[in-house]
């Protein structure tokens, strides 16, 4: 009898350790892991290659936030600095994230993630690197990021 109320212990004692453990892992890793689920049904219409887009670095606030879900409404998982690379794998119509923002800025396109953690919004990224504008009031934002054709996707 005593070496049964040792054994349930042990399995109590090994539950209440191993699984919170676990579960912290899954939950806390940076960013969390589970994000990566999250976009994975996303597929380009085409054979895109991964390309390379930059987060602006134009207008304050500078850089890209990264979301869950091509919707500014999405949760915020992560951000890009001003010129910092990011790697891109398509691209689809979603959510206008900047509505308020000149054209081309007030788009509806989002940038897909090529490591499938999220997307970034076409008015936070540039096709090249830019310089910050120092009287915020430019209308030159940048050169845009390329919407090659075949990259054009949609989630399944």
């Amino acid at each position: 009898m005593e070496r049964s109320a040792g054994r349930r212990a042990a399995i109590w004692l090994t539950s209440a350790v191993v699984v919170p453990a676990l579960l912290g892992l899954i939950f806390m890793a940076d960013p969390p892991m589970w994000t990566k689920w999250l976009s994975e049904g996303f597929v380009t219409k085409g054979d895109c290659s991964p390309y390379r887009v930059y987060a602006q670095n134009r207008w304050t606030p500078l850089g890209t936030a990264i979301r869950t879900k091509p919707a500014v409404e999405s949760e915020k998982i992560g951000e890009f600095s001003g010129n910092q690379s990011i790697m891109v794998d398509g691209w689809m119509h979603g959510a206008v994230a900047h509505p308020t923002n000149p054209e081309p800025w007030n788009s509806d396109i989002w940038f897909h993630l090529t490591d499938n953690k999220g997307w970034v919004s076409f008015g936070g990224v540039r096709g090249v690197p830019t310089e910050p504008d120092p009287t915020l009031h430019s209308p030159d934002g940048g050169q845009p990021a390329l919407l090659l054709t075949n990259c054009e996707g949609e989630i399944k």
